[in-house]
This record gives C-alpha cells, sequence and structure tokens, in this order.
C-alpha cells in the first residue's frame, strides 16, 4: 500500500488500524500527503460496550444451533 500511495497508484487513503501500533516515528505512512489516518477508536464508544457482548452471544448461539 505505501508503494502504491508513493507512487500515486492508489490516489488517496483513509486508515485507522496498522500492522504496527502504534507508529513507529520513522514510518512510510507519515511521510505521505495522500493519507488519512485516525485513531482505531470506533468500537469505544458507548453504543459498543453495550451491545457488542450481546451480539457475539447470538452469533456464539447461532453457530452452536447449527453444528
Amino acid at each position: 500500500m505505501i508503494e502504491a500511495l508513493q507512487n500515486r497508484e492508489i490516489i488517496g487513503a483513509a486508515i485507522d488500524t496498522f500492522d504496527i501500533e502504534p507508529l513507529e516515528g520513522d514510518s512510510p505512512f507519515l511521510k505521505l500527503d495522500n493519507i488519512t489516518m485516525t485513531a482505531h477508536i470506533a468500537g469505544s464508544t458507548q453504543d459498543a460496550f453495550r451491545n457488542t457482548p450481546k451480539k457475539l452471544a447470538v452469533r456464539i448461539l447461532e453457530h452452536l444451533r447449527y453444528r
């Protein structure tokens, strides 16, 4: 992805998850002007904390039901 962004094969990217976190200070991502980086916090909302365990339980029960 870095190479594609550097060569403008990809016009831009928005990324919130990286293989190595936090990014190291010399990461090539930090030198790009065609990338938007955000914190990976989408699951850190009150709604997510309230509903995620319920959704997980439903998926586990469905999985066990069809075995």
